[in-house]
């Protein structure tokens, strides 16, 4: 990145993605772009980032940005996402819907991916949709040989 305008739009970026940060994630940031000036402000060590590396560092912070998103979902179930019309794989325990145990970075694709409480998978974060199972207004239970029909309001859990 040696055009002038370029670099002066990629600082202006990365000020404004720092100024997000936590203070131990800005304290990494210093150690790796003014790591002998540890006491600089954002300001200071951006005035003296090497341009080269301004492109690397905006990629750095989005993707610490996008870890923390999708650490949200720790907890919650989900599913693959498929190509249109076709039903999604199941995961390694065979089942369609897990549960998030963990974001890491993907051995092989280096970006994030979950892990599963049923089994010890990963999968790509943005493959995997979240399962809104108490959103679901009415569950239609039938029993066999039963012509009733139950429905249960998972919000309230009234019968």
């Amino acid at each position: 990145m040696q055009n002038k305008t370029l670099v002066k739009a990629g600082k202006t970026i990365l000020k404004k993605l720092l100024s997000r940060v936590t203070p131990a994630e800005f304290m990494v940031f210093k150690r790796m772009y003014c790591h002998n000036n540890l006491d600089y402000t954002t300001d200071q060590c951006l005035a003296q980032i090497d341009p080269e590396k301004i492109d690397w560092a905006i990629t750095q912070c989005e993707r610490t940005f996008q870890k923390e998103i999708n650490e949200q979902y720790i907890g919650c179930r989900v599913k693959k996402t498929s190509k249109a019309g076709t039903q999604p794989k199941p995961f390694k325990s065979q089942l369609l819907v897990n549960t998030v145990k963990g974001v890491i970075n993907h051995p092989i694709l280096n970006i994030p991916a979950y892990t599963f409480e049923e089994d010890d998978s990963f999968v790509e974060c943005r493959r995997c949709v979240v399962v809104d199972e108490v959103g679901l207004e009415k569950l239609l239970v039938q029993l066999k040989g039963n012509t009733i029909d139950y429905r249960i309001d998972l919000n309230d859990g009234n019968v």
